[in-house]
């Protein structure tokens, strides 16, 4: 996930009511004015192996797998994931993931999250 000016700064470093900000709009906030949770779920999902006739090998960060397995995992009705509870538990170190064949994503892009506060913010 690009954090965009949050990126390689701790945590103490960025602003509070920036945090709370992305908290409050957890899919569709982009953090540091970088990429949203939403906009990681539609690159995840459009992921294509080049060899589309076997096994493909994937080195990613945790943040991207997370978001592919839960395409695999979520029912077609939901929406982006809410808070990062909702997302499945981090990868450890070095362990490997294996991940359904495209075509068996349940959902190809998040339903966009409109109304009740939740629009996309990109700053």
């Amino acid at each position: 996930m690009d954090f965009g000016a949050w990126d390689g700064l701790s945590w103490s470093a960025i602003a509070r009511d920036e945090v709370d900000a992305w908290n409050a709009n957890f899919a569709n906030y982009a953090p540091g004015g970088g990429e949203s949770l939403a906009d990681v779920l539609v690159r995840a999902a459009a992921w294509q192996p080049a060899n589309q006739t076997g096994p493909a090998l994937i080195v990613a960060h945790a943040g991207w797998m997370r978001a592919r397995r839960w395409l695999e995992q979520c029912d077609a009705a939901n929406a982006a994931p809410l808070t990062s509870a909702s997302l499945p538990a981090a990868p450890g170190y070095g362990t490997l993931w294996k991940f359904g064949a495209p075509e068996s994503l349940k959902v190809i892009a998040p339903k966009p999250l409109v109304g009740a506060g939740l629009e996309r913010n990109s700053g």
